[in-house]
């Protein structure tokens, strides 16, 4: 299951220097630096990709972070996620934001939209509230998806059930962004502090490794 983070600032430095510590212990990968929907150099960047096989594992636009460690070989997505923890591309979930947005979004549909579907079908407005019934639903598991299994799990089903409730009462659903963010935060820290105990000292020797065979070369 992918993750989500969000930075102060979208720091080319910082980020090369990650890119190298995963270099150290043998990860290899395809590095894009783009600047909107273009490729550029380093220093004129505000977004970078890595991918691994054609697939991205990692992606930074301006402050918004992606983290799909499933992307990579099965044997280095506890050392990737070590270095994401390591570099402190993770944020703590903090759900308080996002709950009061999803208040507000249901006092809205409560108190605007589902009386004017009632106007107007009331076969309509039974849709209507199962469809965000369906949508609760799908964003209830994408919490439970985003815990202590999230590397496990799948985004899917989640996904599935929480799209025709938000197209239905867009564009008051822009107001659930937050939430399914947030979630996607709580996936990304769930992943780091479930580690493996012994992953720091499989990543160092990794990276003692890699650096012999760099000396030897």
């Amino acid at each position: 299951m992918r993750g989500q983070f969000r930075s102060e600032v979208f720091d080319q430095e910082k980020l090369s220097s990650f890119i190298k510590q995963l270099h150290e212990v043998g990860i290899t990968c395809d590095v894009e630096w783009n600047r909107g929907l273009s490729r550029t150099v380093k220093e004129r960047a505000n977004g970078l990709k890595l991918k691994y096989d054609n697939k991205t594992f990692f992606k930074q636009q301006g402050v918004h972070g992606d983290v799909i460690a499933e992307h990579l070989p099965p044997e280095q997505r506890d050392i990737f996620l070590t270095k994401i923890k390591n570099a402190g591309l993770y944020n703590e979930p903090v759900f308080f934001l996002s709950a009061l947005l999803s208040l507000v979004f249901l006092g809205i549909l409560v108190g605007l939209v589902l009386p004017e579907f009632l106007r107007r079908s009331e076969t309509l407005a039974i849709t209507i509230v199962s469809l965000m019934a369906i949508m609760f639903i799908g964003y209830a598991l994408l919490y439970r998806a985003a815990g202590p299994n999230a590397l496990e799990n799948s985004l899917i089903l989640p996904t599935l059930l929480t799209i025709p409730g938000l197209l239905c009462c867009a564009p008051s659903s822009v107001l659930l962004t937050p939430l399914g963010r947030t979630i996607l935060k709580r996936s990304l820290y769930s992943q780091i502090h479930n580690l493996p105990s012994d992953i720091e000292n499989r990543a160092q020797s990794d990276s003692d490794d890699s650096l012999i065979a760099f000396k030897n070369s």
